[in-house]
């Protein structure tokens, strides 16, 4: 079985997540004997993003906080609308094209 972690550091904060949970508790081990280490629990919250994980493993981001000082510094944003733009109906993607956008 291949094994996969991805972390992302912020200062002193770490996030990491495992397709393997065995594979990430060795990680958590080596960790706390390596540094000292506060604590292990699921992020709530980063760089003013709050993260939830729905219990079917979804994930949902919300920037409330950094959105209301977005339109603060700049109240023009307020005036702004929004708009729906179709796709045109000459393009052909497959369902893989529209699914392996980045």
């Amino acid at each position: 079985d291949d094994k996969l972690i991805i972390s992302s550091c912020n200062v002193d904060d770490i996030i990491k997540t495992s397709n393997q949970q065995a594979f990430l508790d060795e990680l958590r081990a080596a960790l706390s004997d390596q540094y000292s280490v506060k604590q292990f629990d699921p992020v709530h919250t980063l760089l003013g993003i709050h993260i939830t994980q729905m219990p079917d493993g979804v994930i949902t981001m919300d920037i409330p906080a950094k959105l209301q000082s977005l339109f603060e510094t700049h109240p023009k944003l307020k005036e702004l609308h929004t708009a729906q733009v179709p796709m045109s109906k000459s393009l052909n993607y497959t369902e893989r094209e529209l699914t392996d956008v980045e």
